[in-house]
């Protein structure tokens, strides 16, 4: 794949991977999610997000937006985390410019109408609801905060009720001024388009700020009070995540983590997949995960069982970590094929793999690498994958939630 990354004059970072599809998509990066927020604007990322679909200097209501986006045949939409929001538009490759425009005075020319305003207050506030309602949720944020003193993901996306309803218009413009500029974002194109930097150009030409240096640091925490135990009423068995402090994206230890990952939960083909749902039958919905960012990251195993077989699923994932020791050569080829043909399907997915150029842009500082993810599994070794074990996965933080009596 050919990637071409420019700067605009105004800085902003323009990724653009010649891709020969009928479509083409554009994906906005911007650096901000929660992890820009404090206690009193706790949500204003999430909730920006929801107003630039709320209407433009040009279109005054998100009912205007959407009939554009959908006159081309189009389809918007967006997504914040803790790290970043991201904004992405795919259409028809000769509606290119129509989409290049609509996207681009969203991002411009929001107007935070008062009755929108109060309009998605009431949807977010049923979202809170419905995360309220979900112990998954509350599992995450307690594995979190006892693995971490300190972390960009403290906070809740969503915010909280308090935080929302108390979020003012003037909180949420502060917020969109400070970071909303074009030195604080990338613009992802994957299609087949003539004269990428002159449309650009055209269409975004907002001005740059100056930003603040960011520093969000993961930070473990020191006690030895790494297990947490609760009942709920809003499950009815048992819930459970365990995990451990790891790396940054840019730490070279990232890539070993990920073969775990991968040797454990290759669909149905991961050993601690097939060890505690297919063999035993003691769970159907359990999921490894190896999340990271520039900031730091975690390892984690969640699982949902009967109360009587949390013990057990426990003793078969240490299980599977100590037999880490004993992988073979076949073991870890069969796990970089599973990575590689992920990277495959995802990169035929124009949005996806927008989101992912962006993200990775981000996470690492340049795409000049991308090209070459796959290469840097390929120089793993065995003891690479027994010395990462051996230093990571110790002392591991459980959080479990079992339903009430």
């Amino acid at each position: 794949m050919k990637i071409d990354s420019f700067k605009l004059k105004n800085d902003l970072e323009v990724i653009y991977l010649n891709k020969d599809t009928n479509s083409v998509s554009i994906v906005a990066t911007v650096h901000a999610g929660t992890k820009n927020e404090d206690e009193t604007n706790n949500g204003v990322a999430h909730f920006l997000e929801h107003m630039l679909f709320e209407g433009t200097k040009k279109r005054i209501n998100g009912s205007i937006i959407a009939e554009d986006v959908a006159s081309i045949g189009g389809i918007m939409n967006a997504q914040t985390s803790s790290i970043l929001t991201q904004y992405f538009v795919i259409v028809p490759k000769e509606k290119f410019l129509e989409g290049l425009e609509i996207l681009s005075d969203m991002i411009q020319n929001p107007i935070f109408d008062d009755d929108a305003i109060l309009k998605e207050k009431k949807v977010v506030l049923n979202e809170i609801d419905l995360c309220d309602n979900d112990v998954t949720n509350e599992i995450e944020e307690k594995f979190l905060t006892t693995c971490f003193s300190s972390s960009p993901e403290h906070k809740k996306i969503l915010g909280t009720k308090e935080s929302l309803t108390n979020l003012t218009k003037e909180q949420i413009i502060n917020f969109y001024k400070k970071f909303y500029v074009p030195n604080n974002m990338s613009l992802a194109i994957v299609g087949n388009i003539d004269n990428i930097c002159k449309n650009v150009e055209n269409y975004f030409t907002f001005t740059k700020q100056s930003l603040e240096n960011e520093n969000f640091n993961y930070v473990p925490n020191t006690t030895e009070n790494n297990f947490v135990e609760f009942k709920s009423d809003k499950t009815t068995c048992a819930k459970v995540i365990l995990g451990y402090p790891t790396v940054s994206r840019t730490n070279s230890d990232f890539y070993a983590l990920s073969l775990i990952e991968s040797i454990f939960d290759k669909g149905v083909g991961g050993k601690l997949i097939n060890e505690v749902r297919i063999k035993k039958g003691l769970s159907y919905d359990v999921g490894v995960d190896n999340k990271t960012n520039q900031f730091g990251g975690h390892f984690t195993v969640e699982f949902s069982s009967d109360k009587e077989n949390v013990s057990i699923v426990l003793e078969i994932i240490q299980k599977c970590i100590n037999e880490l020791n004993e992988i073979t050569e076949i073991d870890l080829e069969k796990a970089r094929n599973y990575i590689k043909g992920y990277f495959c399907i995802t990169s035929d997915n124009p949005i996806k793999l927008g989101l992912l150029l962006g993200e990775y842009n981000y996470s690492t500082g340049s795409v000049a690498e991308f090209n070459n993810i796959l290469k840097e599994y390929d120089k793993i070794t065995i003891n690479d994958i027994i010395r990462v074990k051996e230093k990571y996965f110790n002392n591991a933080t459980k959080i479990v939630c079992l339903p009430k009596d």
